[in-house]
């Protein structure tokens, strides 16, 4: 489903544009659950490459960082 999210986001941004950063740091937690740890990396930063100050995204990349993962 977060692919799909994802996916959708290739079109433009008409009405509601928030939650692309959001769609990779699910995916990247799903794909954690797999097991596939760098895959899920991969989607965390590019949560990071759409909202730098994405805290969640920074947070699962950086457990220890004192920057907080509400933001």
């Amino acid at each position: 489903m977060a692919s799909l999210a994802i996916a959708r986001y290739q079109n433009p941004c008409d009405e509601i544009c928030w939650g692309h950063a959001e769609a990779y740091t699910w995916r990247g937690l799903a794909k954690q659950e797999l097991g596939q740890q760098d895959a899920a990396k991969q989607d965390w930063q590019q949560a990071l490459t759409i909202n730098p100050d994405y805290g969640w995204a920074n947070f699962l990349l950086n457990p220890t960082s004192t920057v907080n993962a509400s933001q």
